[in-house]
């Protein structure tokens, strides 16, 4: 009872010490002004707030961009008026609660040591604190996706549909902030499926329970139909609104096109990212100007150069496949081994610092590079030693996987960010094993507190 009292009175101060820094970093300094993807968020934002329509222009819906971010933002202007301050404080609110969420995940799965050591770990992160600071979709989409993942987590494990039910909500919420995580429960699904197929092989004495938290096979089944129900009805009425508007079947929204079309030009003509990009702008130019009057008959112009862009893009990766495997594999390291520094106004080479004797952007860029390092060569003796406790602790793996394919389409390391806490939390997992090493890692893990 008093090691119970003891882990929450820790789990407390780490989350109040992670909202203080964030709170404090986005209170006290200078931060960024919208650019680029956080221009359009908060012009969306403002439309919905003022006019009652996501658009870009006045009273003009568009189809791009998910719906979730934007209605955060709004819902915060309603609430407390217009100023960067307070949607930041707010994703300060939820960079600390996303602590307590890794915290009851890493329990659930692993151990308390390590659901502590994980939550400390993600509150101190320094690329997590940063990015408290910008208006875009990670810090939410983070949080939610954490969200969704702690109620499966005790779905799949008590076989609860209104868990089941409470996380298909919050996936479907992910997914309209997100329009990557609209393939996340399905995926997760399946690798849980085909990982307890495969445990059940080498643990032939688990034959009679083979769900993937030891529940009977049918309990398990009836608890993913809800979820992925519960998931698609909360898409729904996103997606009528995208059909009444614009008379295609669009779940979130549109914009893949250009990174399939990207990839797609590389490898066509054997050119750079940089030149690929150069060429799909130029391409999308004549399309790009949003209308300023809704469009009534025809075809919105930005979903119409998207489904070419998306066309033309896959007939030329289907021309290479081979060079299209082997760039995907050539994307992975730097998709992870990234320093993130840009997101410290660390932005120019390392030539350019030491040409310019300015060394100390050199030491953070190498530090931020080390602690990536370190985080990914301890994560990889997580996954190892976390064996035995599958199929339900492949969840964090199964999501370093799954956002592994961004590789596929755009490899911006900043879309690796929503799962960095996953990566932390088996890094954390690995050290509290080397640290107890008399202890047996096959011990049941501890409940995480529901």
């Amino acid at each position: 009872m008093l090691s119970k009292l003891a882990a929450f009175k820790h789990i407390i101060l780490i989350v109040l010490a992670a909202l203080f820094i964030r709170a404090g970093y986005v209170a006290f300094f200078p931060q960024p002004a919208p650019e680029a993807d956080a221009v359009e968020y908060e012009t969306l934002a403002g439309n919905l707030y003022r006019n009652q329509c996501f658009a870009l222009n006045p009273g003009v819906p568009t189809p791009i961009r998910a719906p979730g971010y934007s209605i955060f933002l709004a819902g915060i202007s309603a609430a407390v008026g217009d100023n960067y301050l307070f949607p930041r404080l707010a994703q300060a609110v939820l960079g600390a609660l996303l602590c307590l969420l890794i915290y009851l995940i890493g329990c659930d799965i692993f151990n308390r040591e390590t659901g502590t050591l994980a939550a400390l770990a993600v509150a101190l992160h320094p690329v997590l604190i940063v990015y408290t600071g910008f208006l875009l979709s990670e810090t939410l989409f983070t949080f939610l996706t954490a969200l969704s993942v702690w109620f499966m987590l005790a779905a799949i494990r008590a076989g609860k549909y209104r868990d089941g039910a409470a996380a298909g909500f919050f996936f479907g919420l992910s997914a309209l902030c997100r329009p990557v995580a609209l393939y996340l429960p399905f995926f997760i699904a399946g690798g849980l499926a085909c990982l307890s197929l495969l445990v059940l092989l080498f643990r032939r004495g688990q034959r009679e329970r083979a769900g993937a938290g030891g529940l009977p096979v049918l309990r398990t089944v009836l608890v993913w139909v809800v979820l992925l129900l519960v998931f698609a009805a909360t898409l729904t009425p996103w997606a009528v609104r995208n059909y009444k508007q614009f008379r295609a079947f669009i779940p979130v929204s549109i914009g893949g096109g250009n990174g399939v079309w990207v990839t797609g030009y590389m490898l066509e003509h054997h050119a750079s990212w940089d030149d690929a990009v150069a060429a799909a702008l130029k391409k999308m130019e004549p399309f790009m100007q949003e209308p300023v009057t809704p469009v009534v008959s025809g075809v919105h112009p930005r979903l119409a150069i998207d489904k070419l862009l998306l066309d033309e893009g896959k007939t030329m990766i289907r021309a290479h496949r081979v060079e299209y495997a082997a760039l995907m594999l050539s994307r992975l390291p730097r998709f992870w081994f990234t320093s993130h520094s840009s997101a410290f106004g660390i932005d120019q080479s390392l030539a350019e610092y030491f040409r310019n004797k300015q060394y100390v952007p050199v030491l953070l860029r190498m530090a931020l590079l080390g602690l990536q390092a370190i985080i990914i060569m301890l994560a990889c003796g997580g996954i190892v030693l976390a064996w035995p406790r599958y199929p339900l602790a492949a969840v964090p793996v199964l999501l370093l996987v799954f956002f592994s394919g961004h590789v596929a389409i755009d490899p911006c390391p900043r879309y690796h960010l929503p799962v960095v806490p996953y990566l932390i939390m088996l890094a954390s997992f690995f050290t509290v094993s080397v640290l107890k090493r008399g202890d047996s890692p096959v011990v049941p893990p501890a409940p995480g507190g529901r």
